[in-house]
């Protein structure tokens, strides 16, 4: 009996390619709540939470040719699409409050 890991494995991977929508719906269906508690951990807003799924998902989507099984699960791709999708926004958001401080200080 094959477990629920490898049973979302083998749908993604049928329909990646004959229906990708349906395959990104699988992933969303399966994995968004675990990304929303990753990506929460690093941005607390839930506003930029909300973008980070958005962002995620918009790569995922762009790259689902791009994963391989032989590389790492499904779960450890999503993993690091979404963490580096959250860091990026707080890098982008931390850079935007320096230089608004930055500016403040020279005016």
């Amino acid at each position: 009996m094959k477990n629920q890991k490898e049973v979302v494995l083998n749908q993604f991977l049928a329909l990646r390619e004959s229906n990708p929508e349906k395959a990104l719906k699988l992933l969303m269906d399966t994995y968004g709540d675990a990304m929303n508690g990753i990506v929460g951990k690093i941005l607390v807003h839930e506003e930029r939470i909300e973008d980070a799924l958005q962002i995620g998902f918009t790569k995922v989507w762009k790259n689902l040719e791009e994963y391989s099984p032989d590389k790492s699960s499904i779960f450890t791709w999503l993993l690091s699409i979404f963490r580096n999708t959250a860091i990026d926004i707080l890098r982008k958001e931390n850079n935007r409050k320096i230089q608004s401080i930055d500016s403040s200080v020279y005016d």
